[in-house]
């Protein structure tokens, strides 16, 4: 039993140093005024993203790949496990979606998987 509580306490003290390889360097999302006035200058994409989803992580690998090919394109990273008042607003059933927002809030588009080719051409599109 203590052998095991001392893993668990090494684990998490640990994630940390993993987790900064998984998120994307972008930004958190903090609220929805602040991603709508950030709506009205650019196209702005919700990635509602889970730490211990799987492919939510290699989205995130291949964002932080290649961020440069979302110049002019705002994504703002939703913490799924947080954001139940998010998920009933635009309908998000899972992580690993993205939505497009307005400068009024409003969802434009929503899907679901995909990398930054998606968000590139969805987010061109608007």
């Amino acid at each position: 039993m203590k052998k095991t509580a001392i893993l668990l306490l090494l684990l998490a003290a640990a994630l940390p140093l993993f987790a900064s390889d998984l998120i994307p360097p972008f930004k958190d999302f903090t609220d929805l005024d602040s991603a709508a006035m950030m709506a009205d200058e650019a196209p702005t994409v919700l990635f509602f993203y889970a730490s211990w989803c799987p492919t939510c992580r290699a989205a995130a690998r291949e964002l932080k790949a290649d961020p440069g090919k979302l110049d002019g394109i705002n994504l703002l990273i939703v913490d799924y496990d947080k954001s139940r008042d998010l998920q009933r607003r635009y309908g998000v059933t899972y992580q690993h979606t993205f939505v497009i927002i307005d400068s009024d809030g409003e969802a434009v588009t929503k899907w679901n998987g995909g990398g930054v080719d998606d968000i590139v051409m969805k987010a061109r599109d608007m």
